[in-house]
Formats: structure tokens, sequence, C-alpha cells
């Protein structure tokens, strides 16, 4: 008899320790199921707002220089983000933006002492649409914080207001186009989960000023999309994700 109770004393113990093998399949399945949910990233909404400076390139006048970004305006927006991989989203965007062009100073001294240099309004609003590739800083995904993301996106953009000032008369635009299509390209550091610091440059791809060319002139690239002046803009943009 004493023999069997030091065998139970024995065992009992061991038992309290031990698991079943079923027991630690369990465990393990719950430890990746929480991993899993930590790398998982569902879709969101967001808004965001920034500064761009803009201009128009293609000017058909000699006189009026509407090249680099003197043009200041504000953008403002929204977006639904979804993502299809660890790195990989589908982004889609409506955003009101101010674009347009301010004359750069001329050289001729008369024109440059006038006071006030020729510029274009452009008030549109767009709907980019597209990818945004994440890049980690480090072999961690489980966390959006301290990383860089890229997008490459299509934008119809449908002008809702322009207006056009000719150094010191107001006029109507001619020729200007309601409706153009833009390609974005933009690079984002994700400060964490939820802000985002955003830098893109906007150039048209049709034009948004028709002029046309000498016959036989137009290059492959404006046969297809359309002979004219195109914007170019440069913005600063501050996402956050709701």
């Amino acid at each position: 008899m004493q023999k069997y109770l030091s065998l139970l004393a024995f065992i009992i113990p061991m038992c309290s320790f031990a698991q079943l093998p079923s027991q630690r399949g369990y465990f393990e399945d719950e430890a990746k199921k929480e991993k899993s949910i930590e790398v998982e990233r569902i879709s969101a909404y967001g808004i965001y707002a920034g500064l761009n400076g803009s201009g128009i390139v293609g000017t058909q006048s000699s006189q009026l220089q509407f090249r680099g970004f003197n043009r200041i305006g504000v953008s403002i927006g929204g977006y639904y983000n979804v993502p299809l991989s660890d790195h990989f989203d589908f982004q889609m965007e409506v955003m009101f933006i101010q674009k347009g062009a301010r004359e750069s100073i001329p050289d001729d001294p008369a024109a440059a002492a006038a006071s006030n240099n020729a510029r274009i309004a452009m008030n549109t609003i767009e709907v980019p649409i597209g990818v945004r590739r994440h890049i980690f800083l480090a072999d961690n995904v489980q966390s959006l914080a301290n990383h860089i993301s890229v997008d490459l996106m299509i934008a119809p953009g449908f002008v809702v207001y322009q207006a056009q000032k000719d150094r010191q008369t107001d006029w109507t635009p001619t020729n200007f186009n309601n409706f153009h299509i833009n390609s974005i390209f933009g690079v984002n550091y994700h400060l964490n989960e939820k802000i985002m610091l955003g830098f893109r440059w906007n150039n048209s791809i049709t034009p948004v000023q028709r002029i046309d060319v000498p016959s036989g002139t137009a290059t492959l690239f404006q046969q297809v999309f359309g002979t004219g002046a195109r914007s170019q803009t440069l913005g600063i943009k501050f996402f956050y994700q709701i």
C-alpha cells in the first residue's frame, strides 16, 4: 500500500505541469491568432489638408511666363483606403484643389514695374484613384508607424471656377477645358498609425487649355492626349485616419 501511495505522490505533481497535445496546439493557435490580429490592416477612412504651388507649361504667349510653382493654393479632401496585402493598398479620394498659375517676374522692366502680375485661377474637384505601396523601414509589418509609402494615381478633374488676369485686366479665359485628367505621384512618411505627412506632384495628362500647333509638329504624346497647356502642382499635405 505504501508503494502505491508513493507512486501517486510522484504522478500528481507532474500532472499539474503537463499539457495534453491538444492543449498545446490550442495555446499555439491562440498565439498565432493574436499575432495575426496585430498585423491585420482593415479598410479605413481619412481626411487631409495642405498647401500647394502650381504653374502652367506650354502657354502660347511668349510675354507671359506661367512656368514654375508661383500660384499658391490650398487642397482639402477625404480618402477611402482598402489594404490589398501587407505592402499594397487601393486608395480612392475626393479632393478640392486650387490650381492655376502666377506670372514670373517679366524680363521687360516696364512689365516688371506693373502693380500686378498676370495670373490664372482654377478651382478643381478631383477624384484620385490608384495604389499605395508601403515600404517598411524595418523588417516589421506589425506597426504602421515610422515607415514610408508611395502613391501612384490617376485623377479626373472637374473645374468648378476659373478666371484670368492679364496683368491689369480681368478677363474670361478662352479655350480652357472644364475637364482634364491628372497623374499623381506621392511620397508619404507615416508619423504614427493615424497621422501621415505627404508630398505630392500633380501633373495634368490632358491639357487644361487647348492650343493648336502647326500641322505635323505634334508629338505622339500630343496626338494621343491633345495639344495645349498643362498644369503642374507640387504640394504638401497632412493626412489623418479616422
